[in-house]
């Protein structure tokens, strides 16, 4: 249970640092339909620590406020990229866990996963499963400077971001070693990114205000090693990040590959 906690402090600290003007939209999700069936209030907790790497959508906020202020068009505003994460499962009561996900270049999330059907992870049995999963992160940049191409106009950057987590799971467990998972997702995001000239400069700050939103549909499969204290998720579907009030986004086939242990 120390390294738990030991990746936990991490995780907190590594989400507090991760956020710049671009940012990532997670499109691999490793979201299974189990919670990890303890108990904290009873003393009984259960926990997992999951580190992966997988696809995303990556917002270029940099070429928006390019293309917006001095009208180039050099890159694409949203594309497809890849993603690394770690992700905290522990639980609160017997159908309840929380959640604590972070990916590099993208807010830390938090929330609440709760089982509605079948039986929880700790029990291994066969049959079908069920969940739903709420969450919200934020995160806040440190100041950066920033250049605009073509431009000899020097920034101080800061971003500002917000976005929720909304994802449905359905399952069905084979056997004590095989879980098989369908994900569907909904990620909202708010970013408020400010650009500040120099007291003696001859030019004005610029502030923006971005809405961007990544959705989709992921089938996943969860094999438990021999001592089912270790296990390994392959996720494959398809995801789309859009840019609200702009003509812009990212459909992208995903795939995401995650190692996972079990803590008791």
């Amino acid at each position: 249970m120390k390294v738990f906690i030991s990746l936990f402090v991490l995780a907190t600290l590594i989400g507090c640092a991760t956020n710049n003007i671009d940012y990532r939209m997670p499109a691999s999700r490793f979201q299974t339909p189990e919670v990890t069936g303890g108990a904290l209030f009873q003393m009984d907790l259960q926990a997992r620590a999951n580190l992966n790497y997988g696809s995303s959508n990556r917002v270029a906020t940099s070429n928006i406020l390019q293309d917006t202020l001095q009208d180039e068009d050099e890159e694409l505003l949203i594309r497809s990229s890849s993603q690394i994460g770690l992700k905290l499962d522990f639980s609160v009561l017997d159908r309840l866990d929380m959640y604590w996900t972070i990916v590099w270049g993208s807010p830390a999330v938090g929330g609440f996963k709760w089982q509605f059907l079948g039986e929880t992870e700790r029990e291994y049995s066969k049959g079908w499963k069920g969940s739903v999963a709420l969450g919200w992160g934020s995160s806040k940049s440190d100041p950066a400077i920033f250049n605009f191409l073509n431009s000899d106009d020097e920034y101080l950057s800061t971003s500002e971001m917000s976005v929720y987590d909304l994802s449905l799971q359905f399952g069905y467990r084979f056997n004590p070693r095989l879980l098989l998972y369908l994900n569907g997702f909904y990620n909202p995001y708010k970013t408020d990114v400010k650009l500040e000239a120099p007291d003696d400069a001859s030019y004005d700050d610029i502030e923006q205000t971005l809405e961007t939103d990544s959705y989709g549909v992921l089938i996943g499969i969860q094999y438990y090693f021999v001592s089912k204290r270790s296990f390994v998720n392959l996720e494959l579907g398809g995801s789309q990040g859009t840019i609200e009030n702009m003509d812009e986004e990212s459909k992208i086939a995903t795939l995401g590959l995650n190692f996972g242990w079990i803590f008791n």
